[in-house]
This record gives C-alpha cells, sequence and structure tokens, in this order.
C-alpha cells in the first residue's frame, strides 16, 4: 500500500475508531482479516488484507464473503477482541506500519500490521510488547536480524529509506476527515481504488490464461490436422495397393523369388515399377499388396471423418484466438471463457462452465428461436447449443444449414410433416446461418445445407462437430432479424 495513501487511511482511522468497541472478528475467502466494530453511530467493517497482490487497511461498505475456516491467528483474534474497546490508530514512526491498541478490563492488547515487503505481516501484542500470535511465521531477516516469534518482545525495524515509495499504486488523499465527522471519505476512496485494481488484476490474469489455454490448444490442434493429412494421403495411396496386387498377380509367371523390385505393363500401356519383398513368392506379395489396400480404404473413411472435425475445431480455435485479442470488459471474457468450456478445452470444463442451458431447465435456451409461415427454425447459441439441436432435437427430414469453411451457428428447419420447404423459409434459414458465422460482414456466404440424416457426430467429437456424408452448397446474405 503505498505511503501517503496509507497515511490518510490510518490518520482518519484515528479521528473514526477511538471508544467504538469490537463486535465480530473473522476472515475473508481471501484471507482477509475483518473486524466489525460498532459506535454511537453505526456498525462499520475494517479490513486487513496480508495476503494477495494488495497489501492493504481500510474501512469496507461490501464485505467480502467469509471463509469456510478460520486461521489460527483469526482465532486466536477472536478468543481475544470481541467486547474490546479501541483505544487508537496511528503509524508508528514514517514507515509502513499501523498500530492499533484495544483494551478490555483486564488487557490491553495491539494489533500490529507491517504493510511493506513481499510478506506482510498481522501481529497481536500484550502492553509490553511480546508477541502473542502472527499471521505467518517469518524467518530471520538476515540484514535486520530480527526475529519475530510468539513469546519475544516485537522490535520494529530500522527506518527504510523506500519506506515511503510504496508499490507505486498511487490515488489522490483528499485529506483525513476532521476530528468529530465520522466520515471516511480517503477510506472510500481506497476501497473503490483496490476494488478496481483487483478487477483489473483479476481480468489480466484470466485474459492471460485463456491465451494459454487457446495457444496450447491450437498447437495441439495444428499437430493433429497435420499428421491427420499426412495420414489421408498415404491412404489415398490405396488403389496403388490395389493395382500393383492385380499387376503382380496377373505376371506370377514372369516374376521370380528373390526380386526386390519388378518393371511390369499397366493396364494403360504405361510402365511401372512395383517393390517387392525378395523374402515372400510373388503371389505372397500380391497378397500383401491387397492388404495394404483394404486397409488403407477402409481407414480413409475414418481419417477424413477425423480431419474434418479437426479442421473444423481449428477454425473455432482461430476464432476464439481473435475474439481474445479484441476481447474488452468482464463479459466478453466470460464469454471466450464459456465457449472454451463448451469445446471441453480448458480446466472449467470440470466445473461444468458452459453447460447451463445445455438440457432441462437452467435458463435460456440454447437456440435461438424463429418463426416463418408455420415453420419452426432453431439457431445454436454455442457449440453446446449446436450440439444439442443437431444431436437431439434433429429429425432426419428437417433441413440443416451451416456456414461454410468458417465458424458459425447450426441452423434447424424443423419438417415433422417431411414437406418440401418453401423458397421463403430456406431463403430466411440461410440467411441465419450466414449471419451467425465468421462471415457475418461479408455481402455473400457460402452455406452448406443438407437433411438432417445425413449429419453425423464421430465418437469422441467435440460439441457442435459433425460430418456430412451428403451436401450442397449456395451463397446466402447475412440477415439476423430480431427473434
Amino acid at each position: 500500500m503505498e505511503y501517503h495513501l496509507l497515511k490518510g487511511v490510518v490518520e482518519e482511522l484515528g479521528s473514526i475508531l477511538p471508544g467504538a468497541r469490537v463486535d465480530r472478528v473473522y476472515e475473508g475467502a481471501d484471507r482477509e482479516l475483518l473486524i466489525a466494530y460498532r459506535d454511537r453511530r453505526k456498525s462499520r467493517v475494517l479490513l486487513f488484507a496480508s495476503a494477495g497482490p494488495f497489501s492493504r487497511i481500510h474501512l469496507v461498505t461490501r464485505k467480502p464473503p467469509a471463509a469456510a475456516s478460520l486461521s489460527p491467528f483469526t482465532q486466536y483474534l477472536r478468543s481475544r477482541l470481541p467486547g474490546a474497546k479501541i483505544l487508537y490508530a496511528a503509524l508508528l514512526g514514517d514507515d509502513r506500519i499501523v498500530e492499533m491498541a484495544f483494551g478490555t478490563a483486564d488487557e490491553e492488547y495491539r494489533l500490529i500490521f507491517e504493510v511493506f515487503g513481499s510478506m506482510p505481516t498481522l501481529l497481536l501484542t500484550d502492553r509490553s510488547g511480546r508477541i502473542l500470535a502472527l499471521s505467518r511465521q517469518r524467518p530471520p531477516d538476515a540484514r535486520s536480524m530480527r526475529i519475530l516469534l510468539p513469546g519475544l518482545i516485537y522490535e520494529a525495524p530500522a527506518p527504510a529509506g523506500s519506506g515511503k515509495k510504496g508499490s507505486g499504486f498511487v490515488i489522490p488523499v483528499a485529506g483525513a476527515a476532521t476530528s468529530g465527522t465520522g466520515q471516511a471519505v480517503v477510506n472510500r476512496d481506497a476501497e473503490v481504488f483496490y476494488e478496481r485494481a483487483l478487477q483489473d488484476r483479476s481480468r489480466e490474469v484470466l485474459g492471460k490464461k485463456l491465451a494459454g489455454t487457446i495457444a496450447a490448444a491450437l498447437r495441439k490442434t495444428q499437430r493433429r490436422v497435420s499428421a491427420l493429412t499426412g495420414d489421408s494421403e498415404r491412404a489415398e495411396q490405396a488403389d496403388e495397393y490395389r493395382l500393383a496386387g492385380e499387376l503382380i498377380h496377373a505376371n506370377l509367371n514372369v516374376i521370380r523369388k528373390g526380386e526386390e523390385r519388378v518393371e511390369l505393363t499397366g493396364y494403360d500401356g504405361s510402365r511401372r515399377t512395383i517393390v517387392l519383398d525378395g523374402r515372400l513368392s510373388p503371389a505372397r506379395n500380391a497378397e500383401q499388396y491387397f492388404k495394404k489396400f483394404k486397409k488403407a480404404k477402409a481407414g480413409l473413411a475414418i481419417i477424413a471423418a477425423r480431419l474434418e472435425q479437426s479442421q473444423q475445431e481449428l477454425s473455432q480455435l482461430t476464432a476464439l484466438d481473435q475474439q481474445l485479442r479484441t476481447a474488452a470488459g468482464d463479459a466478453a471474457l466470460r464469454q471466450v471463457n464459456d465457449c472454451l468450456a463448451s469445446l471441453r478445452i480448458g480446466s472449467d470444463r470440470a466445473r461444468g462452465a458452459g453447460k447451463k442451458g445445455a438440457g432441462k431447465g437452467g435458463g435460456t435456451e440454447p437456440f435461438r428461436r424463429y418463426l416463418l409461415a408455420g415453420w419452426e427454425i432453431l439457431v445454436g447459441r454455442s457449440a453446446a447449443g449446436n450440439d444439442y439441436i443437431t444431436t437431439k432435437l434433429a429429425r432426419p427430414a428437417d433441413l440443416w444449414m451451416h456456414a461454410e469453411g468458417m465458424p458459425g451457428s447450426h441452423v434447424l428447419v424443423r419438417n415433422p410433416s417431411d414437406r418440401d420447404v418453401p423458397p421463403e423459409v430456406f431463403s430466411r434459414a440461410a440467411g441465419l446461418a450466414a449471419y451467425y458465422s465468421k462471415g457475418r460482414g461479408a455481402g455473400k456466404v457460402p452455406v452448406t445445407y443438407t437433411f438432417a440424416k445425413y449429419v453425423r457426430k464421430p465418437k469422441g467429437a467435440k460439441p457442435g462437430l459433425v460430418v456430412l456424408s451428403q451436401r450442397a452448397t449456395i451463397m446466402a446474405a447475412p440477415a439476423g432479424d430480431e427473434e
């Protein structure tokens, strides 16, 4: 906490606190010490933050959530301070050390807060300065040989030349309230300042976390696409394997065992060089090529489905990466976080992030709903919403649409009676598919359409990723009127 801000806060507390009585001692969820007190005017709460990014002390109007359990230090204060009268609050010398005195019928306690260094510390001492409890155990300071342990007399550190420089965070200090007014002006300013600082830091931490998660997912997906592309190219040699086997089989009488390659004439009259395994007979070589053909042919469909799925995922991640780069504010970051969760990427998915509304109950539907001339059109709101309408709601005769080759919403035209979709409904659905896609800003967007019975989600695929066995494409102008 910057020295001049701390000085203004403590001077103000010195004019407000004396005579008040401690009502309650408890702990915030981020390990802040909170002392609730009351005087003739009102009840208030004083915050001491010795953990986290910003050590500080000030009154709070918005109490943080309570911790599930209390630290030993807070438990000790709770056994001593409730009911005690606050005697004074002041800075010790010119350093960032706050001292508050509390009096009971039998004892006088001093709460000392060292608001500096990498380990800000709270201590409770008796009247003589003997340390009763500490918020954290501190190793001996090699420079000052100062030791802080229960039972020892508290010794303040030597004045630091940089003590007033603070942490670099400075806000205008309006000046301590005049004695007797009870107005905590500087404390209120400090509370607002640190709330904003914590929000900014939280936003920065989340942004960096999301950027790292997306970057890692992009690298992983790019490697998978590259590997599958290679597999696909090798699998496409299936016909070459078949032809080699057929040519060997047709020339068994001219090929000798032990040959490692042979040149044969193909069906088109061209000469082909075929590699052989010299350890095998010509017939066994032909069998080996036929086996390679069957394996490559069977794998080609699987590889193609996985490659298309991975390419769609890569497009979604690329769009999310761009969205994060331009994200401004908490809502935009939360949206990126929810999208990652719906793709089952990042740690938040374990806590069910992004699943709200994906099934029964739970707030907003995972899709937009449009009605036109008695026809219902559904548009997915997210990857999870796309998955829901395509895998849970779609029926074989429903018309399915999606912007081609780019991230976007699945669009479903419900057709329970298996009728012909009217041109105006078809056009409207295509316009929605174009509008709710990355191509929204373009004049025309290619939109793929097919019946829902030709849309399949591969086993283990992420939400929203599908494979089409039949399709057609039209150009549509983005149109996204209100639902």
